[in-house]
Formats: C-alpha cells, sequence, structure tokens
C-alpha cells in the first residue's frame, strides 16, 4: 500500500481537519473531466484513497498498524516518525504468465519497501515499483530465471525472490499491426495486463479499493508529471471511460439474476438515446463526436459506481486471476454479458472496472461523422483504447510507436484549429512530449546512473527530424534537442522545467503565446538593441521558435511583404535557409534612432548551393512596437553599413586622398572597400541617378567579370569647384573578349558631400561609361 501521509502531504500526527484541508487542497486542482485523463488517474484514485482511509478513524488505526508506524521520543522532547524495520521487504514479485508462445510478452512486476537499492537481474537497477516487459523474442532459449534483490543499505541486509520463465515453440500467435494510420509500421499488439494483488492476503485493501477506487482505463502513476500537469489542466475528454451499443437495438432487458446486477435496462435507454442525439444533433461534428463520447463516459461511469459497491465484486477480481475460482463460470457469464453489450472488463493495478470496447464505439461513430478531422481524433483517441501507451508507471509501446503518436496528434493541432478539437489535441500533444523528453518513473528518457538521455532514443529523434521537418512534433523535438546539447545531455533542473512548462502551453504556430514559451525571463526588461542581438544569434542557429518570440503576431512589412503573420514569416525564413547551407550574422554595429527605431549593420556571411562562401555587408531597419516586438524590418542603405571597412583616418585624410584609395580599392576589386566612400544617397553614378549600393555592386562586378586585371592609373586630379574634383586616369586591363591587353584614358567628376562621402559620379566625355 502506498504511503498516503505522503500522497496528502501531511504529517503522521496530522489531525483531522488537517486531512480535511490537505485533501481539498489537493483535488481542487482537478475538474470532474481531469479524473478520466491518463496521466491523472492514478494519481487522483490514490489521493482518494488516501482521504477516506486517514479521515476514518478505525480504518486509519488499521493502516498504521499495518505498517508499523510509530513516533519515539528525542532529547529536545519533540517527536520524531520514523519507520522501524530495517528488513527490507519484498510485497510481490511476479508474471503474467510462466511460459512465453511466439507473439506474446511477459509482464514482470514488483513492489518493495524499506529498500535503498532493487536491483533485477538480468535487467538491471530499477525503481521500488514498476513493471518491465519482456518480448518472447529477447527471450533467451529454454528456461531464464529473473531474480529481483531488494537490499537495505543501512542494515546491510537483503531479500531476493526469483521467477522462472520458460520459452515455448509449440504456439504461434499472430503478431498484429499498429492501429496508427500514418504512417503505418508493423509491431507487436500490446495486451492490457495488470498488477494481480491478492485479494486473499489483504482482504482489507481489496475491499478499500472496491468501495473507493476511481476507473481507470490505464494503469500509468504518472504522479512527478501529474503533480505539474493538474494545475493548468482543463476539460479534456481525450481518454474518456465511455462505450457505445448499437444504436438499431431496440430490445429492453430486465435487471437480471447475476453476479452483478447492473439495470440493463436503464442502460440500453441511455445508450439509444446518446445515438439519437449523435444522429439528429446540428452541432459541428467536432462538438457531437465529444458530446457523444462525453455521454458514455457518464454512463460508464455509474456502471463503474455499481460495480465497485456490488457484494460480488471480489468474487469478479479472484475469478480473474485464478481459474480454481468458485465463481469462475458466473463471472464468465457478466464478462460476455458485457461483451455482448459493447463493454470490456479491464485491470489496473489488480482492480478489474468496466470499459468500452473501441471496435462497437467505432461501428456507431464512423457511420454518423464524415469530418476528416473528427474520424482522424477518433482514431487517436480509440488507439490509446486499444493499446495504452503506459501501464504501472512504465511505458508499454516502443519509441517508434511514442513518436508515432506524439506526431499525429501534433498534426491533429493544425487540422483542428479553431475547432473544440484543438486545445484537447494540444494537451494529448504536451503529454506525448513529456513521455519522450522525460519519460515515466519504470521508463526513464535519463539513464539511472548517469543521467544522460537515451541515446537510442536521441537518434529515433533526429530521424524523426529528418523524416518530417515540417511537422510540429519535429520543431519541438528540435528545441528540445537544442537544449540537450547545451546541457551536454544531461538531465538537469533546466531541461526539466523546460519540459514541465509544456504543459498547458500552446503549440499554434499562429499564435503569441506560443512564442511567448521561448521568451528569455528578462525579455521585458532588455533594451531593443539586446534583443537584435540576441534575434541575430538565433538566425545563425535557425531556431524559428526563438526567432518568432522577437515579432508581432502581425508584421506590418517584413522586407518586400507587408502583412505578414507568424506562418508566412516561417515559410519567409524556410525560404532563405532552403538556398544555403550556411549562414552567420557578423554584426558591426547597432544604431539607434528616435523612437524605437533601429539599425542593424550586419557583414553576412554565407554558404551558397554551389560550396561558395560568400560575405555580404548590409543594414536592416527595425522597428518596435510598444510591447517590445519587432513590427518591421527592412533593408536600408546607409552610411553606416561600410562604415566598419574605412580606414582609421578616413576623417581626416583629404578628398583627394580618398579619390586615390578608392581607385586603389578598385584595383584589388574590393567592392566593400569601394562603396564604404559612397554615400547611402548617391545622387548619380554615371548614368544612373539614385542608385542604390545592389545596383552600384553589379555594375564594378559586371565590369570585372570582363576583363581578367585592371589597373587605375592616375594622371590628374584636378579641383573644379566646392568638393568636386575631375580625374584624369589612364584604365589598363586585360580583355577576355579581345584576348588581349588594352588602354584608355577617362575622364571622371567626383562630387563629395558635407560627410566626406561621394555623392555623384559620372563621365565628362559622352562616349565614357
Amino acid at each position: 500500500m502506498a504511503d498516503y501521509y505522503k500522497i496528502l502531504g501531511v504529517a503522521r500526527n496530522a489531525s483531522k481537519n488537517d486531512i480535511d484541508r490537505a485533501f481539498y487542497k489537493v483535488k481542487s486542482k482537478f475538474s470532474s473531466e481531469d479524473v478520466e485523463d491518463p496521466y491523472f488517474k492514478n494519481f487522483y484514485r490514490r489521493i482518494l484513497e488516501a482521504y477516506n482511509v486517514l479521515s476514518n478513524d478505525k480504518l486509519k488505526t488499521q493502516y498504521d498498524q499495518k505498517f508499523d508506524f510509530s513516533e519515539q521520543k528525542i532529547s529536545n522532547g519533540k517527536k520524531e516518525e520514523e519507520k522501524i524495520l530495517n528488513e527490507p521487504i519484498i510485497k510481490y514479485f511476479k508474471s503474467n504468465q510462466e511460459s512465453l508462445g511466439k507473439g506474446e510478452k511477459l509482464i514482470l512486476s514488483w513492489e518493495a519497501s524499506f529498500a535503498d537499492k532493487i536491483i533485477l537481474d538480468p535487467v538491471g537497477k530499477v525503481s521500488p515499483t514498476g513493471t518491465k516487459v519482456i518480448w518472447y523474442d529477447d527471450l533467451a532459449e529454454g528456461e531464464t530465471e529473473y531474480n529481483l534483490t531488494a537490499v537495505n543499505e543501512n542494515s546491510g541486509r537483503k531479500v531476493s525472490r526469483n521467477i522462472q520463465v520458460k520459452k515455448q515453440f509449440s504456439q504461434e500467435t499472430e503478431v498484429l499491426k499498429d492501429s496508427v494510420d500514418i504512417p503505418k509500421e508493423e509491431r507487436k499488439e500490446e495486451l492490457q495486463d495488470s498488477e494481480n494483488v491478492s485479494s486473499v492476503d489483504n482482504k482489507q485493501n481489496s475491499n478499500l479499493i472496491r468501495k473507493y477506487a476511481i476507473p481507470v482505463s490505464i494503469g500509468i502513476l504518472f504522479i512527478t508529471a501529474g503533480v505539474f500537469f493538474f494545475n493548468k489542466a482543463e476539460r479534456d475528454v481525450v481518454e474518456i471511460q465511455s462505450e457505445v451499443v448499437d444504436e438499431l437495438s431496440t430490445q429492453e432487458e430486465e435487471i437480471e439474476k447475476s453476479l452483478i446486477a447492473l439495470d440493463w435496462k436503464q442502460i440500453q435507454r441511455e445508450k439509444q438515446l446518446l445515438a439519437q442525439n449523435l444522429k439528429v444533433s446540428s452541432k459541428s461534428e467536432d462538438r457531437r463526436i465529444l458530446e457523444f463520447l462525453d455521454g458514455y463516459r457518464a454512463l460508464v461511469n455509474q456502471m463503474n459506481q455499481t460495480f465497485y459497491e456490488d457484494e460480488n465484486y471480489e468474487k469478479v477480481s479472484s475469478a480473474l486471476y485464478t481459474d480454481q475460482s468458485e465463481n469462475k463460470t458466473e463471472a464468465s457469464k457478466f464478462f460476455e454479458k458485457l461483451e455482448n453489450n459493447g463493454f470490456k472488463i479491464s485491470q489496473s493495478e489488480g482492480s478489474p472496472f468496466i470499459e468500452e470496447k473501441s471496435s462497437h464505439l467505432r461501428s456507431v461513430l464512423e457511420p454518423n461523422i464524415s469530418d476528416a478531422t473528427a474520424l482522424g481524433y477518433l482514431d487517436l483517441y480509440l488507439e490509446s483504447i486499444d493499446s495504452p501507451c503506459c501501464h504501472d508507471a512504465a511505458l508499454m509501446i516502443s519509441f517508434d510507436d511514442l513518436i508515432n503518436r506524439t506526431y499525429h496528434w501534433g498534426e491533429l493541432i493544425t487540422k483542428a484549429e479553431n475547432s473544440s478539437l484543438a486545445d484537447i489535441a494540444s494537451r494529448r500533444f504536451a503529454n506525448h512530449l513529456y513521455l519522450l523528453f522525460l519519460g515515466i518513473d519504470n521508463t526513464p528518457a535519463f539513464d539511472y546512473d548517469s543521467e544522460m538521455y537515451n541515446n537510442e532514443l536521441l537518434k529515433k529523434l533526429e530521424r524523426h527530424k529528418l523524416d518530417y521537418p515540417s511537422a510540429l512534433s519535429s520543431l519541438e523535438v528540435s528545441n528540445y534537442l537544442k537544449l540537450l546539447e547545451s546541457e551536454e545531455y544531461i538531465k538537469n533542473d533546466k531541461v526539466v522545467d523546460y519540459v514541465r512548462g509544456l504543459s498547458g502551453a500552446s503549440f499554434d504556430l499562429t499564435s503569441k503565446s506560443y512564442f511567448e514559451r521561448f521568451r528569455d525571463p528578462d525579455f521585458r526588461y532588455i533594451p531593443n538593441a539586446e534583443k537584435i542581438i540576441r534575434l541575430s544569434d538565433a538566425e545563425n542557429r535557425r531556431d524559428f521558435s526563438k526567432i518568432g518570440s522577437f515579432y508581432a503576431p502581425t508584421v506590418n512589412r517584413y522586407w518586400n511583404d507587408t502583412i505578414v503573420d507568424y506562418t508566412n514569416l516561417k515559410s519567409l525564413y524556410e525560404t532563405a535557409w532552403s538556398n544555403s547551407d550556411f549562414s552567420w550574422n557578423h554584426i558591426q554595429n547597432i544604431e539607434e534612432y528616435e523612437g524605437n527605431n533601429l539599425e542593424l549593420i550586419t557583414k553576412f556571411e554565407y554558404v551558397n548551393k554551389d560550396g561558395d562562401t560568400i560575405y555580404q555587408f548590409s543594414s536592416t531597419h527595425f522597428v518596435f512596437n510598444e510591447d517590445g516586438l519587432i513590427e518591421e524590418v527592412y533593408g536600408v542603405d546607409s552610411d553606416n553599413t561600410y562604415k566598419s571597412l574605412r580606414d582609421s583616418d578616413f576623417d581626416y585624410i583629404s578628398d583627394e586622398e580618398k579619390i586615390r584609395r578608392l581607385l586603389k580599392a578598385e584595383d584589388d576589386r574590393d567592392f566593400d572597400k569601394v562603396a564604404s566612400y559612397y554615400s547611402s544617397n548617391l545622387k548619380r553614378y554615371w548614368h544612373i541617378t539614385e542608385p542604390t549600393f545592389r545596383e552600384i555592386g553589379n555594375i564594378y562586378r559586371d565590369a570585372w567579370n570582363t576583363t581578367s586585371y585592371s589597373q587605375n592609373i592616375i594622371l590628374n586630379i584636378e579641383k573644379s569647384g566646392f568638393r568636386t574634383y575631375d580625374v584624369q586616369v589612364r584604365f589598363a586591363f586585360y580583355s577576355k573578349n579581345q584576348n588581349q591587353p588594352e588602354a584608355k584614358e577617362s575622364f571622371t567628376r567626383y562630387i563629395f558631400n558635407d560627410k566626406g562621402l561621394i555623392e555623384e559620379v559620372y563621365g565628362l566625355i559622352d562616349n565614357q561609361g
């Protein structure tokens, strides 16, 4: 039995009022729908069990006696609670079967107390309570012995139990395919098994479970995740425990004399009413399917309440675990009755409960639902019933299947936009990401000892990114792997807090709240210049989630595009990235102007598809809104663009010297240096008026491409007006077209502005240029 005091968070000497307050404080975190979520079910059930025992004086006394809790006085007069037992205890160690046939799996389960180290040989170190799944193909030939050892390091004592399992060859069972539609992969069918608790050894415990247990469809004790997830959890009907019967069935049966007395007549009426509402409702199909499942959840819960309170509940439980039960025949009839009416018996932690049959549920819903998104949701929902992801805090499906389910929940978010399924898909997606990123108690994503991330899972996540680069799941995986890399793939508080933060997060790439997740904690307090530096770093890493966190939901202008949302922005970035294998912003300077206007000057480095490394200076103008988010981005020609390339004495040398150095830069064919002498507001360049730096650059490069060599030989520089110079040059070059050296003279006028930059250049002879 679990530590009920620890579950409620109270001391062992807590008063009844303390227990009441603790229970209602924890219970208030759950809504009625939350307790149906597979990630919360077992946790909520144990909270309820703990309260029911500790709030009842008689049951509390029995509970305390059973675990032999006592209080002992210490020297300062205070009482300290401690466990007396130093002897390690293995409460149970069992398997679901003694021999294994082809296609089957072995489920080992155990629980130990008062032990510091639990070793399952030949598996290795395990947690005190857990489950291990072993497939037929993984068993050695013949018989295999599994030995569980519990060690109390304080006392030095240990205790062991073992199980012999035989590998059979006489029977062949079919290996089924996964029910996931896209992409379909063959795998072994997961069979839902549960722990077999002994009703003989602990009858009081069994009565307690029978009376107070909440129905659970999968046995996942996810306390660590649940403690942080439930305070943000909202209404989620993904794991609804409901069922539908054939809508055409009109026969009403009287309550029969059977092992469990369910009111089948009332059950039939309620099922028929739900089926009829499904047909005639004028609501959207996503609402119809959810309301239908919601109704069946309530129906199954009512049936389970009757089931738990029935005096024969324990007989049914006993009949499930042994063929020698005297109630086996009657129990079989009850099971058959459930099957015929669209229900089935399932088990969790040794406790049987009623739940829906997915095949029957599908047979009623599919004929009445045509919307592809609603049907996609139904497929994922029924898959979780047929093949639960987890059981007894252990993963029951392969890593491949888990990644596949995560992918499909992510795709459903996009498809279900603006429908009632969107929030549900987001929560299911977040839960599956939690399993991928952190794992659960008995199937952790990090190694128990080294705390390094599972290498096999890491490789599969990297493969998923390559297979589905545009998928939402790949985006989240990419963000997480970048974090892991920065933390050297070791589990720490930063990693755990990040994953826990996914609870309640938005995964809608069109929403502002999605990108808020990726903002730095100090985002609101840092200056806009610092934001630009961090944005550039995110662009270097091609991390769009981080990039998007700096932008407003609607960007009024992004270079040549206007009114750009997050989806369009992502597409523009991805298109740019697709043209280069590598890119990097080397920040030269950031200029701040009035208001929220800033100018970023960068030396942009990138590798084109031909493998050439290109460098390009540019200036980008940013406009921030009142919230500190970017609402405009566009390129500008600025006097600051090439400022970093100017000589240190630029402001002190004469205009004539600048002309000499400009012509030398032309000889060196260094356009960036050439451009540093020109004004961004160039009025005229030969025959072009008000040219941009890009246009001037194209003219220079075209000229250089026609010659393999060129040199400006200055013959004369004469000042002809205010900051105006006429330059006579003998231009020598090697013509590629003529395949011979040539030379010609030119007369060019240069006019400087008051900043010492050239604002006009043109030839003095008509046939020049």
